[in-house]
């Protein structure tokens, strides 16, 4: 199973198979609505073949130093799920509007050479999230 909900408290969860992920949500810049049409719009893109990444706090981006969010990396029949910070100040050209423009390569170890915690997910689950996404905003 693939799952994503925001409350409007900010409190948010990703649903990956049996593994259960709680997040925060900062709602200052982005309503719940927005990161839901983010999601939508994600989720599509990892189906349809290309990386992708689900923005799961952002602040005003003019100000802020960071945006968390979860990189998707699709391949045959599985997506596989990341948990990334963005650091702002290594892309000051950055647009929400092209925010897939800077999902990094999937990498398997970081830059200490420690394996980068990564989950795989079916594409039938990353499918039957977003048809929940879509008719919940219905």
């Amino acid at each position: 199973m693939f799952a994503l909900s925001l409350d409007t408290n900010a409190r948010g969860s990703l649903v990956l198979g049996d593994f259960s992920e709680q997040f925060d949500s900062d709602l200052s810049y982005w309503s719940v609505a927005d990161y839901r049409r983010h999601w939508r719009e994600a989720l599509q893109r990892a189906l349809d073949d290309q990386i992708s990444a689900l923005i799961t706090s952002v602040s005003d981006p003019t100000s802020a130093n960071f945006i968390f969010w979860w990189p998707l990396y699709p391949g045959g029949d599985v997506v596989r799920v990341q948990n990334h910070v963005l650091f702002l100040s290594e892309h000051p050209d950055f647009a929400l509007a092209r925010w897939y423009d800077v999902v990094p390569p999937r990498a398997e170890v970081n830059e200490d050479g420690d394996r980068v915690s990564e989950w795989s997910v079916s594409k039938e689950s990353v499918k039957a999230c977003l048809e929940a996404l879509v008719e919940l905003d219905s």
